[in-house]
């Protein structure tokens, strides 16, 4: 589900997801996998608690309103788990960034 999460996050425009690819038979630290997503790993991740609201970027209502509808059109079954939003350095711009992570209970029937 994280490669779908991605592509429905970039198809809004909303910039809250790192980049994720969906592969079969991939080889991993010598160990093979049938298949599987590879997320681009988020450098300098850490819990958004503490974080100033000053420092959240984007700002918190605009970061809170995106991810209610990235999640209400993805179906996140786990959109109460605030270990999934996280405070790490940008993919493309190396600035801090709040994202959300582990998209994986996501777009799943019932």
């Amino acid at each position: 589900m994280e490669p779908a999460v991605y592509k429905l996050d970039r198809i809004l425009g909303l910039d809250l997801v790192p980049p994720a690819v969906y592969r079969r038979d991939i080889d991993v630290d010598w160990q093979r996998f049938g298949e599987g997503a590879l997320v681009l790993f988020a450098d300098g991740g850490h819990s958004i608690n503490g974080v100033p609201e000053q420092e959240w970027n984007p700002k918190r209502e605009v970061f809170s309103s995106d991810l209610r509808i990235l999640q209400a059109i993805a179906r996140d079954a786990d959109n109460q788990n605030g270990n999934n939003v996280i405070r790490a350095k940008h993919w493309l711009t190396n600035k801090w960034r709040v994202i959300k992570v582990d998209n994986d209970a996501s777009m799943r029937p019932g």
